[in-house]
């Protein structure tokens, strides 16, 4: 019996240092390797995101840089008026109003000649007067700001109109402020951004 236990203690410490010196060593560098696979692996993912993220960055600076030049000083006071009473006359028509005068205010305050520099906006002061029903002033009223001719709304003015038809029509006497922006570096305004 004495040979059978050495052999089985022996068989015992074998096993015991292939566990201890092999296996479990093995193990821990496998757990490691996949841990660090892992942390690749998020890490690729999330440099995946930041580059769909910087090209829709880029695509939006694009757009911006677009806008700018759409928006820079190419155009006269002149071909900014017709440019923004097209844009009043197309509004209207689609929201079912009549467009009885379009004509320039006096500026609410006179503006220096120095502060028309290049890289700022020049506005014009500008009264229209509606007739139509109450939603069309209203839908109007909120619709032109949302356009590439940068108009502001100053005021609404409402009056029932004499007329009274079918439905109950309004007058409206409509101040905005038209503007035109002066620049002249296009790549400065987009680099800023």
């Amino acid at each position: 019996m004495t040979p059978r236990i050495l052999w089985l203690a022996a068989a015992a410490v074998l096993f015991g240092l292939g566990v201890g010196v092999v296996w479990w060593p093995s193990a821990q560098d496998i757990a490691q390797m996949q841990a660090q696979a892992k942390n690749l692996y998020d890490g690729a993912n999330a440099n995946e995101r930041v580059l769909r993220q910087a090209a829709r960055m880029r695509a939006a600076r694009a757009r911006v840089a677009a806008d700018v030049r759409a928006l820079a000083g190419s155009e006269t006071p002149n071909a900014a008026t017709v440019r923004a009473i097209r844009l009043l006359d197309r509004r209207a028509k689609a929201f079912g109003l009549e467009i009885r005068a379009v004509v320039p205010a006096l500026p609410p305050s006179p503006a220096p000649a120095a502060s028309a520099q290049a890289g700022s906006l020049l506005g014009f002061p500008v009264e229209i007067d509606l007739r139509g029903t109450f939603r069309a002033v209203l839908a109007f009223t909120a619709d032109i700001p949302r356009h590439d001719v940068l108009v502001e709304v100053r005021n609404l003015d409402l009056a029932a109109a004499g007329d009274r038809a079918r439905k109950p029509v309004l007058d409206a006497r409509l101040a905005v402020t038209v503007y035109r922006y002066l620049g002249t570096e296009v790549h400065d305004a987009a680099g800023a951004l």
